[in-house]
Parts: C-alpha cells; sequence; structure tokens
C-alpha cells in the first residue's frame, strides 16, 4: 500500500528489500503511482498489459470530499483508473507484486510487417520470457523503416535482493 505521490523508485527500493517487484509500471520510475494510474499507463508485461490489472484497491476521495476505497469490481474503479481525476483524486494505492527475478535483456531486429507473427510465434506464448516491447526505428532517413524486439527471459525462478538496482535522476534523464 502506497501513497499517491510515491513514486515507482521508491516503490522498487523497498520492494526489492523483500525479493519482490513491481509487475507493470512506466519504463521511467520517476512518475507517481497516481500518475500513471491516472492514466492506467501499460508496462512492459505483455501478459498483464495495463497498470489497473495489479491494482488490489484504491483509495480516492471525491468532488464532495468523500473518501472511498474501491477494488476492480467497483464500478467507480473503471473511472477513477485512466479517469485523469476527472471522477476522483487518489489517494493511496494497494498493487499486487510479484517476485524478483533475475532477467536477461536480448533484442533482436525485427522487419515491421513480420513483428506480429513473430511475436505470436514467438514471444506470447513463450512462459519464459516476462516482459517485451517493440521499438520502431528512429534512424535519420530511414524513419520507421524497421524495429527491435526487446525482450526479458527469466533466468531462473528464485526470488532475489538486486544486486545493481539503478534509479533514474529525480527529473529524468535526457537521451
Amino acid at each position: 500500500r502506497v501513497g499517491a505521490l510515491a513514486n515507482w523508485a521508491a516503490i522498487q527500493k523497498e520492494a526489492d528489500k523483500h525479493k519482490l517487484s513491481v509487475q507493470v509500471m512506466q519504463a521511467s520510475n520517476v512518475f507517481s503511482v497516481a500518475g500513471s494510474l491516472g492514466i492506467n499507463c501499460h508496462g512492459w508485461d505483455h501478459n498483464l498489459g495495463t497498470l489497473s490489472q495489479t491494482v488490489k484497491k484504491i483509495t480516492y476521495m471525491n468532488s464532495s470530499g468523500v473518501v472511498r476505497t474501491i477494488s476492480p469490481k467497483d464500478t467507480m474503479f473503471q473511472y477513477i483508473v485512466g479517469g485523469l481525476g476527472l471522477s476522483g483524486v487518489i489517494l493511496a494505492v494497494e498493487i499486487e507484486l510479484a517476485d524478483n527475478l533475475l532477467l536477461k535483456e536480448l533484442a533482436i531486429e525485427i522487419p515491421i510487417e513480420e513483428y506480429a507473427e513473430y511475436f505470436d510465434k514467438n514471444v506470447f506464448k513463450n512462459n519464459k520470457i516476462s516482459m517485451s516491447l517493440y521499438r520502431l526505428s528512429l534512424e535519420q532517413g530511414k524513419l520507421l523503416e524497421k524495429g527491435f524486439l526487446q525482450t526479458y527471459e527469466i533466468v531462473d525462478n528464485k526470488p532475489r535482493v538486486s544486486q545493481h538496482l539503478n534509479f533514474e535522476p529525480e527529473n529524468g534523464e535526457w537521451l
């Protein structure tokens, strides 16, 4: 259970102490959990999809100042998650964590027209691949002509504390 302004870096740091990890978050860990839920961002876990799939409870305040706690089964859940704060302001969130497993990063160039079939055959049904992302090339003069599939494959199923947990600067990075 975290407060609305907790950022993903703080959540990762605390979860890691217990050999746990977040399941879905934005690629950058400088954002707040409430901000991420306000847009219902997606992450790299191709099995879960959006962040809301990992939420157990949300405590929010409506425009009348009434504080409520809801779960995904409640009707208001669909208005709060992804609602940009229009139906209520998120105050706290209870998210489900996962075992912190060692992953190996792999990348392969795949032509855009072959990506969907490759993903279906080699990634979607592969239980060893925990996360994936397809990035379109932004190479000058060859914009969007090719893409790169980045995957993270489970090395073993033993939960662990991370040896080299890296964090971004508070205001993100310029690349």
